[in-house]
């Protein structure tokens, strides 16, 4: 259910006017300052603030790191692959040690 509906209805009228004239914060307002109307925070949240907590895209990282670290932290992720120097395989940098006595 959406925050448009009550009780499975889309709002309308004067409870629909209400809603569209909502201030809320942003629910990361602790770093974040947004401030905009209700119906504004999905896309923010999906779009724009910049404290989302985001999951590492490299396999085996279940690290959820704020919008604007995730690129430094995909980088030097110890999940991140990299090419082993012996045989040009693609491992994970926190692997690379184990599988350099296997080569």
């Amino acid at each position: 259910q959406n925050e448009t509906q009550s009780k499975g209805k889309p709002l309308s009228g004067p409870s629909k006017k209400i809603y569209d004239m909502l201030a809320i914060k942003c629910s990361h307002s602790q770093l974040c300052s947004w401030t905009r109307v209700l119906s504004a925070i999905n896309l923010h949240l999906a779009n724009d603030c910049s404290f989302r907590p985001l999951p590492c895209t490299n396999n085996g990282c279940d690290k959820m790191v704020v919008r604007t670290e995730i690129e430094n932290h995909v980088k030097e992720c110890p999940h991140r692959l990299v090419e082993c120097v012996h045989c040009k395989e693609n491992v994970p940098f926190i692997d690379t040690e184990n599988h350099h006595t296997f080569v």
